[in-house]
């Protein structure tokens, strides 16, 4: 009876954490035009490895793009979607992995969290795209957006740090780090 009881309450706690993680995800996953909370697919994921951004990464077991190739250096944020852009950032002789393999890697290293999702039910409308996604740390905003915002602003003008909206950095200060 209490073995059923435990069984119990641990389905109805994985049910309810898996709801409010798609939650997130779903309000996360607004487009590419604007900074988003939530990555889904392979490079984004793989993006936000290298960079220690993912809060919890999400996989779907049974997700199309999990096959797919990226490439590994020997640390767990030198990945990357080309071995030609891992051998950019140091690595001398890149392996290659599974996709979900890399962010997995990077994830425990970071200690984010992990969840594996269940299939969809339905149209799976609610699952990262491809099997592959993820929570972010801090909002992300796409390189080609950011670029395209800053271009069109002076040098002088002061940014907004993402990461920390209090803090007030020069343009100048944070466009190498971008």
């Amino acid at each position: 009876m209490l073995e059923e009881a435990v069984e119990h309450a641990r389905r109805q706690h994985t049910r309810r954490r898996v709801e409010e993680v798609l939650g997130r995800f779903r309000a996360g996953r607004v487009g590419t035009d604007r900074p988003t909370d939530a990555v889904e697919g392979v490079p984004a994921p793989a993006e936000a490895a290298r960079e220690h951004r993912i809060d919890t990464l999400l996989i779907r077991p049974d997700g199309t793009d999990l096959a797919c190739e990226t490439w590994v250096g020997g640390a767990p944020d030198k990945v990357a979607v080309r071995r030609s852009d891992v051998q950019n950032l140091g690595e001398n002789d890149p392996s290659p992995v599974r996709a979900d393999d890399a962010p997995l890697r990077a994830a425990a290293v970071t200690t984010a969290d992990v969840l594996i999702v269940p299939p969809p039910e339905g149209d799976g409308a609610d699952v990262p795209a491809g099997g592959l996604g993820a929570l972010l740390r801090w909002a992300y905003e796409p390189t080609a957006v950011r670029r395209r915002r800053t271009a069109s602003r002076s040098k002088a003008l002061d940014v907004r740090c993402v990461e920390r909206p209090s803090m007030t950095l020069r343009a100048a200060e944070w466009l190498p780090r971008c």
